[in-house]
């Protein structure tokens, strides 16, 4: 929707008074958090210890001979709430809503059209069962922390995993019938940020 051309009337600028002060430590900590802020929503929270992380990559990198790898389906866009139908599960390609999910801990389950989009994106998009608190509280930290706009990490749960994971990106995915923390941030690492539209990583 265009913006509207009217402009409002300003008032004059008053000049500061004698004797005021520019309290310039008050700006500087404004700055500092506003800076704060934008990291934060653009890359992430930082929750997830980078030294653990990597052990984890480390340890998981044989399971990564169990990921499946499906050629790519298209990247053609549909308006948001067409039907869609795949022949993968999940989705890893094909044609999808031309909306995409953020990055970040879902409770709700998402529609797969768009979730394709965010993998489109370089998104991994971790889908998740009924893992138990433990497990929930891993996986919504690497969410957390993973937030940039094209290397994130979406979760969303889907019931008719039961107890099990699937890790997925754009041609790949990997299921798993009980959460392996290693597996997962093996398979994230590799393809995190790697989506076709904007490679980052």
């Amino acid at each position: 929707m265009p913006k509207s051309k009217v402009r409002k009337k300003t008032s004059k600028p008053q000049p500061i008074e004698k004797g005021s002060i520019v309290n310039w430590k008050t700006i500087s900590a404004v700055i500092v958090a506003g800076l704060a802020i934008w990291i934060v929503m653009t890359r992430g929270s930082g929750g997830v210890d980078q030294g653990d992380f990597a052990e984890l990559v480390s340890a998981g990198q044989g399971a990564l001979a169990d990921v499946v790898t499906v050629p790519e389906l298209g990247r053609d866009h549909v308006r948001a709430g067409t039907p869609m139908q795949y022949s993968f599960d999940p989705p890893t390609s094909g044609t999808h809503w031309e909306i995409w999910v953020d990055p970040g801990f879902y409770t709700q389950q998402q529609p797969l059209a768009p979730l394709v989009h965010s993998m489109e994106h370089g998104h991994v998009v971790i889908f998740y069962g009924d893992v138990g608190d433990e497990v929930l509280a891993i996986i919504e930290d690497w969410a957390n922390t993973w937030r940039g706009n094209w290397d994130g990490i979406v979760a969303v749960p889907r019931q008719e995993l039961g107890a099990g994971v699937d890790v997925a990106a754009w041609t790949h995915h990997l299921r798993m019938d009980t959460f392996d923390a290693a597996a997962a941030a093996a398979f994230t690492d590799r393809y995190r940020g790697r989506g076709p539209e904007n490679p980052v990583r």
